[in-house]
């Protein structure tokens, strides 16, 4: 299955909307992740969405506005996890279409994307934050395992 997307995206008024309904998904996400203090970051929900339907480009246009809108509120730090975003709407814009006849290969998109958010977020929050992630309960667990040497151990053993 040979799949190509279009650099630009045809500027209809379907994927005009889309791209809107998309954009604006990522940042009332985000918004209400932050306020409830929720344990993850919903604001490349959005992006995954933008490419499914309309490809990668798509998703990369739609996750640097988002980010831009992020700025704009006053989250000047979403800079630094752009990256993160536009890997993930990248990876899920080639590999879902990809995927959709086999079940196998939807848990490994998947599992990429983990490791991709991961180790491409941990050393931002390494640098911005001293390893915190902003949210509340994550940063509760990571301070218990720093005060039972957690870390300390895992260097010794390495």
């Amino acid at each position: 299955m040979d799949i190509h997307y279009p650099i630009l995206v045809p500027l209809n008024k379907r994927n005009i909307f889309l791209l809107l309904d998309c954009l604006s998904l990522n940042v009332v996400l985000r918004f209400l992740s932050t306020m409830l203090g929720l344990p993850i970051w919903l604001d490349t929900i959005g992006t995954m969405c933008t490419g499914i339907i309309l490809g990668p480009w798509a998703a990369v246009a739609v996750s640097l506005v988002t980010t831009a809108i992020n700025c704009l509120i006053g989250d000047v730090s979403s800079i630094y996890y752009a990256i993160v975003q536009i890997a993930v709407g990248t990876l899920v814009g080639v590999f879902y279409p990809r995927c959709r006849e086999y079940t196998k290969t939807y848990f490994y998109t998947i599992l990429l994307l983990v490791f991709i958010a991961v180790f491409m977020s941990s050393p931002v929050n390494m640098l911005l934050n001293q390893g915190l992630t902003g949210l509340n309960m994550v940063d509760k667990i990571f301070y218990s395992l720093y005060d039972m040497y957690f870390f300390s151990i895992l260097f010794l053993l390495y």
